[in-house]
């Protein structure tokens, strides 16, 4: 046969590695320990639309940004609870706040806080943490009202 064959390596980073990546990441950022007591062991990634991604120090025009992630995934235990969150830790304020996610499934999540677009008063790029939060079990919606 004239076909052409070909193997690929496959690179996968262990814990340690990954770990050593992650905290490269967020050093400079004063995220750690000003708003999180500790490198977190895995990353949140929120997409809007095709094109606007974030990762560690994304920058995104307030356009893109406008409307919820169309995608938000995290590492996560199918059988667990989770609750995720947007914050601008510049003024301290809560973009976003969805409680008792089963796994990775926002949409199966209850809603406290519906996302509110990022529209900064300043000029000035502002830094935006998101978190997902693994729960020890269902979150009474009524305690986490109001607070």
């Amino acid at each position: 046969s004239s076909g052409i064959n070909a193997e690929y390596g496959r690179w996968e980073a262990g814990d340690q590695e990954w770990k050593a990546e992650i905290e490269k990441g967020f050093q400079g950022s004063g995220l750690v320990p000003e708003h999180m007591p500790d490198y977190p062991s895995g990353l949140v990634n929120l997409n809007f639309g095709m094109h606007g991604c974030i990762h560690l120090g994304t920058q995104l025009p307030a356009q893109t940004v406008a409307y919820p992630p169309t995608r938000f995934s995290y590492p996560a235990q199918t059988d667990r609870l989770y609750t995720i969150l947007l914050v601008d830790v510049d003024d301290l304020f809560l973009h976003w706040l969805v409680i008792n996610i089963p796994g990775t499934s926002l949409a199966d999540g209850q809603v406290i806080a519906e996302y509110q677009p990022p529209s900064p008063a300043s000029q000035y790029p502002h830094r935006y943490l998101a978190v997902a939060l693994l729960q020890e079990g269902v979150t009474d919606r009524q305690s986490v009202r109001g607070r």
